[in-house]
């Protein structure tokens, strides 16, 4: 079922095209990554049941909270292996579908802004553009205006480095200096017009449209607002002369703040808007939050594994509590120290907690690693969904891994110094 899955995977998404209805959900490759979870947490239990089999060969009486800590796992085999499947399982399905689930939902976010420049963008006229309207005061601090020209076959943005920053999405753009960038191309070249190169290719020509003077690249980078990864220019305005920004045909505003709150106070200023998009409305988010949805619910059911598992966990040590209590019992009174009986326990139920961890968070981290670029439903526009940080995940579970398996510890030698070995065995 994770093969079949992965063939319809592999092909998710591909006929996404700008303008055209979105692909439609697969169910069969949104099973893929349970399935693999299952797969391996299947194989995990089976290797641990026979490595448990064959753990009478071991010998550490050298090390005698490891050896006790090795024939009490191989004494109960059976529980042993099932906490071990479902603490697996629980902790393979909850990186998955947290990772898949916020993958998606990140790459909606970062999609819509890439394509509309900001949080909404709105056409107006050129005396906005040419400056000589001002920016309403209540937009000043928090949009942008931008210009675009076409012709020559790359897009040409024409911004204001002083103001692009704080109304563009710049967040999206993958750039450790993008005001550098801007910085530089504010100034103006002998040798042409200085710009940014964005998503370059061999084809792409340094022609520039609207007269302006052969393109001089200050930078590359390979994605921007409103451009895309579309082979295009970015220019400051600060370097063109007020006859060439008369003739840039089309300007917009890229601003921050909400679309009802850009549109009412530009009409108040009398600015003429013949178009406007916001990032909300700006894709159709329902593939996005299919696939979202389906793993968030996927989530939610390794989240209750997960408290199975440690349920479990903590049952099958409470059921033992007689046993190990008259174990302890006689090896403190062998001459075992209670610190190394506490430290046998923690091996114990440390080394099941920590495998299922270990296989569950690798096998979760890389089954969405693989999935979330391919559930990607609008391949057509940048940048690719990609796997959030995983490593708030990894530290919340490592973190209440060490709680259960000292909670767990705590319960099984708690009776064992109040003990009395003749009514142990008694009973």
């Amino acid at each position: 079922m994770a093969w079949l899955g992965w063939t319809r995977l592999t092909h998710y998404g591909t006929a996404s095209r700008l303008g055209n209805p979105l692909p439609q959900v697969d169910p069969l490759a949104l099973t893929y990554p349970v399935f693999v979870v299952l797969t391996v947490g299947l194989l995990t239990a089976r290797l641990a049941w026979l490595a448990l089999h064959a753990s009478h060969r071991a010998r550490f009486w050298s090390r005698p909270a490891l050896q006790l800590a090795i024939r009490r796992l191989a004494g109960a085999r059976a529980p042993v292996t099932g906490v071990l499947v479902i603490g697996t399982l629980a902790i393979g399905t909850l990186a998955t579908g947290i990772g898949i689930a916020r993958g998606q939902e990140e790459a909606l976010d970062t999609k819509s802004a890439i394509f509309v420049g900001s949080n909404a963008r709105l056409d107006t006229d050129s005396p906005l553009g040419m400056g000589k309207v001002a920016m309403p005061a209540s937009l000043a601090g928090s949009s942008t205006i931008v210009g675009e020209l076409t012709g020559t076959g790359s897009v040409v943005l024409v911004v204001d480095p002083a103001t692009f920053a704080q109304g563009a999405a710049v967040d999206a753009v993958p750039s450790d200096d993008l005001e550098g960038l801007l910085a530089k191309i504010a100034h103006p070249d002998p040798h042409g017009t200085p710009v940014i190169r964005v998503g370059h290719t061999a084809k792409q020509t340094g022609q520039l449209p609207g007269g302006l003077a052969d393109a001089v690249p200050v930078g590359d980078l390979p994605v921007f607002p409103m451009i895309g990864t579309s082979p295009g220019y970015v220019v400051s305005r600060t370097v063109l002369s007020p006859a060439q920004l008369s003739a840039v045909p089309k300007w917009s505003v890229l601003t921050t703040a909400s679309m009802t709150d850009a549109t009412t106070a530009l009409r108040a200023a009398g600015v003429f808007i013949p178009n406007r998009v916001s990032r909300e409305t700006a894709l159709d988010g329902l593939p996005f939050f299919v696939v979202s949805w389906t793993f968030s619910f996927v989530a939610l059911l390794g989240a209750v594994l997960g408290v199975v598992a440690i349920l479990a966990l903590l049952v099958a040590v409470e059921v033992r509590r007689r046993q190990n209590a008259l174990a302890g019992a006689l090896v403190l009174r062998m001459g075992m120290r209670p610190r190394t009986l506490l430290a046998s326990h923690l091996m114990e139920l440390g080394a099941l907690s920590g495998l299922a961890i270990v296989v569950g968070v690798v096998c979760g981290i890389s089954v969405a690693g693989l999935s979330v670029p391919r559930f990607d439903p609008a391949t057509f526009l940048a940048p690719r969904s990609e796997l959030p940080d995983p490593l708030p995940f990894v530290l919340t579970v490592l973190a209440i891994g060490v709680l259960v398996v000292g909670l767990a510890g705590w319960i099984a030698v708690r009776s064992v110094r109040t003990a009395r070995t003749a009514e142990l065995i008694r009973a």
